[in-house]
């Protein structure tokens, strides 16, 4: 297929899911509800903790329509026609309470149904519970944070580790953007702290001024830390939390008239010497805003141009023609008549990981120690691999930028995206130097066939998103 067709596919495609999601047919998501307990003494029960209500409740939510329509995968699979289903989601609201998540997560694994558990709360509960996981001998697989520093044996995640993200994030501010001085805006939470350190660790590379400020979890005047890190004179800040968290800095931002506009005027110390020293005395304060994974999600409030974010290039699975995206998308839609924008994927992966663990185990095996077992498995994204060493779900070359891209800028598929979700890849923060780093068995559906002859191809030649180089005056 030749990329003018695979990008006039797209686009018919794209033109059908966003008509569709417009029109405001959510299909079964108005039917299903969370189950809370399971209704059958017999079935293998998938666990789901997650804050379901509350500032977090997003993580929850698209957990749950994940894990449910994973575990209705699961079901098809093992060939469910006489009404009685083999696998059930049970799910747990947390109401982002460490205390009650853990409270929560032993519930369920002292049930001899669980399985396994998809968790989608505070990171502290589970860092916590591995002692329960073990006793039970099941795997936790989470959709958001990272447990990767913990080594824990029998907690996996399917979301990129918060040091590849902090890695790619400071690469383009310092050698793409050439900022010289950067902030860290974080909640007061585990999570933020870990964040927090993953970037620390990850600029060591960079050697930038690094001012760290910190926020409350559903605080939306950020007036106080985002001051603080003008103070220090910050070219950009690295944003932790979700979309509400990116939604309240950028709308604090826009009150203080400081609101991003292009990498020139983003610059202060990085600025030529006279310029520099004008801003100094004046407060001169334009920061470009950027993020991890979480941020990028469709419940941002107009996201500002030229904000960034890093994630895998999973995170377009909405659009991007991969088979496995497509073939996960379109039954998505199937089952619950609405396209998966948010997190969905994840915590569907996390569904599916757990029952074939259960489906490859004999007797009494700890099914974390069969899940380890995964090489190279595709259940609805990129490949998967783990190992004793390696519970994280992204490879590394599948992390890269996202970004809202400017006005009169080419993307081949604006306009044809649902407005809440404007992000698009990045091509140039998903290489190494000029040649893309997505590996070749997803890059011949991303790039021109001609251009991917055996080796991986410029990312000047990507089909989608922003190709452009660091020469950009936005992104």
């Amino acid at each position: 297929m030749t990329g003018l067709v695979r990008a006039a596919g797209l686009i018919l495609a794209i033109s059908l899911l966003t008509v569709a999601c417009d029109s405001g047919s959510r299909g079964n998501l108005q039917l299903r509800v969370p189950v809370p307990t399971p209704t059958g003494s017999d079935t293998l029960v998938v666990g789901l903790v997650g804050t379901m209500s509350g500032p977090g409740s997003w993580m929850g939510q698209d957990a749950y329509e994940g894990a449910d329509f994973g575990v209705h995968t699961l079901n098809k699979e093992a060939g469910e026609d006489t009404g009685t289903p083999t696998f059930e989601l049970v799910t747990l609201d947390d109401k982002g309470d460490p205390a009650r998540a853990r409270e929560l997560i032993e519930r369920v694994a002292s049930s001899d149904q669980t399985i396994g558990l998809v968790y989608a709360g505070p990171s502290s509960a589970l860092d916590a519970s591995e002692s329960v996981l073990a006793r039970a001998g099941i795997p936790a697989v989470a959709s958001f944070g990272d447990y990767s520093s913990s080594r824990h044996a029998h907690i996996f995640q399917t979301s990129p580790t918060y040091r590849l993200q902090a890695k790619r994030l400071l690469a383009y501010a310092s050698g793409d953007r050439g900022y010289l001085n950067a902030g860290m805006l974080v909640d007061k939470s585990t999570d933020g702290t870990q964040a927090a350190t993953a970037v620390q660790e990850a600029n060591a590379i960079y050697g930038l001024p690094l001012t760290k400020a910190r926020y409350d979890a559903g605080q939306t005047d950020l007036s106080t830390p985002l001051d603080r890190l003008r103070r220090h004179h910050v070219e950009t800040v690295i944003v932790e939390g979700g979309p509400a968290a990116l939604s309240a800095a950028q709308a604090t931002l826009r009150n203080m008239g400081a609101l991003y506009r292009t990498t020139t005027e983003a610059r202060i110390a990085g600025a030529r010497p006279r310029v520099a020293r004008r801003r100094l005395r004046s407060g001169w304060w334009h920061p470009q805003i950027l993020a991890l994974a979480p941020a990028a999600g469709p419940l941002t409030t107009n996201p500002v141009p030229g904000t960034i974010a890093s994630d895998s290039y999973d995170r377009g699975g909405f659009y991007l023609p991969l088979p496995s995206f497509e073939s996960y998308r379109r039954a998505y839609r199937q089952w619950w008549g609405a396209a998966s924008y948010g997190w969905q994927l994840r915590s569907f992966e996390a569904a599916r990981l757990i029952g074939w663990a259960q489906q490859h185990a004999t007797g009494s095996d700890d099914l974390a120690q069969i899940l380890e077992g995964v090489k190279g498995r595709r259940v609805g994204g990129t490949e998967i691999t783990f190992g004793p060493g390696d519970h994280v779900a992204p490879d590394p070359d599948t992390i890269g930028l996202w970004v809202v891209p400017r006005d009169g800028i080419r993307v081949p598929e604006r306009g044809l995206l649902p407005a809440s979700f404007p992000w698009v890849p990045l091509a140039r923060g998903f290489a190494r130097g000029r040649r893309t780093r997505i590996p070749l068995a997803d890059a011949r559906w991303l790039f021109p066939q001609s251009s991917v002859p055996g080796r991986r191809p410029s990312y000047r030649s990507e089909l989608y998103g922003v190709v452009t180089s660091a020469a950009d005056p936005v992104h």
